[in-house]
């Protein structure tokens, strides 16, 4: 199938005031999506708690959690983000492509609008 990349905004949910843009994997195989905590940190996106993350691998690992709005292709959405460490890739997680809408084109390495289930 290839990878996906998209470019999204983030930013800061309580205060709207800061917003960052950055190239992200998008992954629909992972729920939430995972964002560098240095940015998380300069938009003043505070902790709200822990999650418990498998990978691909079968391993298990925390990562903390916080509340953003995500922006992609115009369309904005309040969601949970992880704190990614160094080693993490920054991904678009499911949760967001559901919100929004939007659905992965496989065969032009896209996002194109997906179908509610209702």
């Amino acid at each position: 199938m290839g990878e996906v990349f998209v470019e999204i905004t983030v930013e800061n949910r309580h205060t709207g005031a800061r917003e960052e843009q950055i190239s992200a994997l998008v992954d629909t195989g992972a729920t939430l999506s995972l964002l560098p905590r240095s940015l998380l940190e300069r938009l003043g996106i505070t902790r709200t708690g822990f999650v418990i993350g498998l990978l691909a691998d079968g391993r298990e690992v925390v990562r903390e959690v916080g509340d953003a709005v995500i922006t992609v292709n115009g369309e904005s959405t309040p969601c949970r983000v992880l704190f990614g460490e160094a080693e993490d890739a920054v991904i678009l997680g499911l949760t967001v492509l559901e919100q929004i809408g939007l659905a992965v084109d496989p065969a032009r390495h896209r996002l194109g609008a997906g179908r509610f289930l209702l």
